[in-house]
């Protein structure tokens, strides 16, 4: 027989449905006559997603969308109710994108400052989205005033990024954003990190004592013409590539750190073998 937890082990235990908690999200959202305002001698309750709607042409961060169900239906984001059950599949990209318009939501509302009486629904769904990041190992960036995103809670990463913020505010923010979802499979934007990454390290650096980071930098990066650089990486394919990148972004964190991965050397010798590179 198993041993019956208590309620406090319960809660700590308790696996993030994400799903779940995409819907509690929203019913947060939905949730009647949460907000007020005092209007012409009248109190006047709303709930969020009113408030949304009802001001969201006046929103600083709209681009030219004039209405937010017309902004969620081009993200393809799903508002759930008894009318209109959950039919689209949810992954942690799209609790994560969910969680994000929120709290662009939340800084555009603060901007306005219309007036409204929160009571303890954004206090809520704060709590809620805290506690979501926190079972998924994430944390929230801001790459600039007010725009915020989700990123892996990663220790490497945050590191360098706060080695390389006295220097290069734009480039430590980039590393903070190198693993957010919406880059997953841009190699255009890796490349472009990686670039930026990389005249940083020779900035710093007399010497970039690791010949397998220079090697792809040197060899696998169209920034040296699209000869034989342009040869080797249709050679290799755009998923070997994509995750080559990735392995090279972690190499070169753990570099500025002073450390190195046996990984990274075992993976440079099998792609020096699959472009044919007589180095290998």
């Amino acid at each position: 027989m198993s041993e019956r937890k208590n309620i406090w082990d319960i809660l700590s235990d308790k696996q993030l449905n994400i799903e779940q908690e995409y819907l509690n999200l929203w019913k947060l959202v939905s949730a009647d006559n949460q907000v007020t305002r005092y209007e012409r001698g009248y109190t006047n309750r709303y709930s969020l997603h009113e408030i949304i709607s009802n001001n969201f042409i006046d929103f600083r961060n709209r681009g030219t969308f004039i209405a937010f169900n017309e902004f969620l239906n081009y993200l393809e984001l799903q508002i759930p109710n008894s009318y209109n059950p959950l039919s689209m599949v949810v992954t942690i990209d799209t609790l994560n994108l969910l969680i994000e318009i929120i709290l662009l939501v939340f800084s555009e509302l603060d901007d306005l400052n219309y007036g409204y009486n929160y009571g303890d629904i954004r206090g809520s769904i704060s709590q809620n989205i805290e506690l979501i990041l926190q079972k998924s190992n994430q944390k929230v960036v801001e790459i600039e005033k007010g725009k915020q995103i989700i990123v892996p809670n990663d220790e490497t990463v945050t590191a360098v990024s706060e080695l390389i913020l006295p220097d290069d505010e734009k480039l430590a923010l980039s590393i903070l954003g190198y693993s957010h979802y919406a880059n997953k499979d841009n190699i255009s934007v890796k490349d472009k990190i990686l670039n930026d990454l990389h005249k940083y390290l020779k900035s710093k650096f007399e010497k970039i004592d690791n010949s397998n980071i220079e090697y792809v930098f040197n060899n696998l990066f169209l920034r040296h013409g699209k000869g034989e650089n342009k040869a080797r990486i249709d050679m290799l394919g755009v998923k070997a590539v994509n995750s080559l990148y990735d392995a090279l972004f972690r190499e070169v964190l753990y570099f500025m750190l002073g450390k190195e991965h046996e990984n990274f050397t075992e993976l440079i010798k099998g792609v020096k073998k699959e472009v044919g590179d007589a180095r290998g």
